[in-house]
């Protein structure tokens, strides 16, 4: 995900730079206004490409931060209630480990 945000942050940067060639060379008739506007509507697609990405790479990042399981409490593993590869779903009430606190 990270490589396809530099990948069309590139193309967005591009579009960007096409953009300001076009509008100088369209006020000296060198080119059509049409294709400056085409351009400019380019630029607003690239960005909102960009935001995707970037949102992709964000719900990546929650996603990885769901599957720590963290303690609230400084302690030991006492007994394991569930063993690795059991299916949990939100809804279940079994505890998954008995801690025990330290100090």
């Amino acid at each position: 995900m990270q490589g396809t945000l530099v990948h069309d942050k590139g193309l967005l940067n591009q579009a960007e730079s096409d953009l300001k060639r076009y509008a100088i060379l369209s006020k000296k008739n060198y080119t059509s206004v049409q294709q400056t506007v085409d351009q400019q509507f380019l630029v607003e697609q690239d960005k909102g490409t960009v935001m995707v990405d970037e949102a992709a790479i964000e719900t990546a990042k929650l996603n990885l931060a769901y599957c720590h399981i963290v303690a609230p409490v400084t302690g030991r593993v006492g007994l394991r209630l569930v063993e690795p590869g059991i299916y949990l779903q939100p809804t279940n009430t079994t505890a998954l480990l008995v801690l025990t606190q330290l100090q």
